[in-house]
């Protein structure tokens, strides 16, 4: 997603965006191998900022 900061450790890839920090990709490896995100995301940054349609979606609450 533009604007995201990824961040990755061997198998596994977040991709976390500055404002609010959501968290938009967690990647992680099935029992296979085989990475998959398995994080409820919206599809653009903007669509975060919109509190109409997303009020509280990925947002990371607590100091």
């Amino acid at each position: 997603m533009d604007g995201a900061l990824t961040i990755s450790a061997g198998p596994v890839t977040a991709e976390v965006l500055p404002y609010g920090a959501h968290l938009v990709r967690l990647d992680l490896p099935d029992r296979d191998g085989r990475a998959a995100s398995c994080v409820v995301a919206l599809g653009a940054a903007e669509d975060y900022r919109d509190r109409a349609q997303n009020p509280y979606l990925g947002s990371v609450v607590g100091r």
